[in-house]
């Protein structure tokens, strides 16, 4: 499957992802573009904000991302950008702030996907956010990805609250990495180990 660089060719699975033929490019696609025909897209400043600002301080986060990324187009192509269409709010206002779906067309999971979230999603909120969906889709690329980040396809499934006993873990390791990474430099081993010390000590209280 060939994708436009610029995202100016229609959605390849058609009608399935929306009656807006461009709406998996945000319904901007001169705006978008994926030169190399990988297969992660950020749209939009908080999706490009989110995944400089993860991909700096996160190892976990930059294992899960670029496993996606290096993968051919016609095997792997997510888009993370915000909600546009009635049928994309819909499925936020029922699921929560933010989602994961990977498109199926005719019974078969397509390459195509989307990481979805609200219009008014700023950038820091949207760190948040993808710190937990990029596991989704790690896992909903499973049969692709999985043997090389350990990610199961059961990270992929949608759950009715908060915590999944498959996502959480390394949610919680994207975002422990993050923490630590703006910790302050330090001129010394033990100035920065001090620092780390007492970041932990503040963690525990």
């Amino acid at each position: 499957m060939h994708v436009d660089p610029v995202l100016t060719q229609q959605d390849p699975i058609g009608l399935a992802g929306g009656l807006n033929l461009y709406g998996f490019a945000g319904g901007d696609p001169a705006n978008g573009s994926d030169p190399f025909g990988l297969h992660v897209t950020p749209i939009g400043h908080a999706a490009n904000y989110a995944v400089a600002r993860l991909m700096d301080g996160s190892r976990t986060f930059r294992r899960l991302y670029q496993a996606l990324h290096r993968v051919d187009a016609s095997r792997v192509s997510v888009v993370i950008r915000s909600a546009r269409s009635a049928r994309e709010i819909g499925f936020l206002e029922r699921s929560g702030p933010a989602m994961t779906e990977r498109y199926i067309v005719n019974n078969r999971r397509t390459a195509s996907g989307v990481i979805l979230w609200h219009d008014n999603t700023d950038g820091d909120r949207a760190v948040t956010l993808l710190a937990h969906e990029i596991v989704h889709a790690a896992g909903a690329y499973a049969e692709i990805i999985g043997d090389e980040t350990g990610v199961p396809r059961e990270c992929s499934y949608v759950h009715p609250n908060t915590t999944n006993p498959c996502v959480t873990p390394i949610e919680d390791q994207i975002n422990s990495e993050m923490r630590m990474s703006r910790l302050p430099t330090g001129h010394s081993t033990s100035e920065r180990r001090a620092a780390r010390e007492a970041f932990v000590r503040f963690e525990d209280n």
